[in-house]
């Protein structure tokens, strides 16, 4: 299984290491203002993709907090699952 893991990472690299060769045409980027940035494309992508990733990771941060607050109360109260009633009846859809 652990081969098989490090195989997939290969291909993807190697997969990913192509595209970025392939897109080294340079771009330009026009902001508010007339601003402009040249860059080449594959930078730009590169900032979107990890732009987006920490849009993401800040919009999940308000739950994790939340529930990592109520684990932490759960915690100190000593509570368990046991004390917890089960569903007589499945949800309804």
């Amino acid at each position: 299984m652990n081969t098989l893991r490090w195989l997939v990472r290969i291909f993807l690299f190697v997969v990913l290491l192509g595209f970025c060769l392939k897109n080294t045409t340079p771009v330009t980027v026009n902001f508010l203002f007339s601003l402009q940035w040249h860059a080449p494309l594959i930078i730009i992508l590169l900032l979107a993709v990890c732009g987006g990733a920490l849009l993401g990771l800040l919009a999940t941060t308000r739950v994790w907090w939340r529930l990592r607050g109520e684990l932490a109360r759960l915690r100190r109260s000593g509570s368990s699952t046991k004390n917890i009633p089960l569903p007589t009846e499945p949800p309804r859809d």
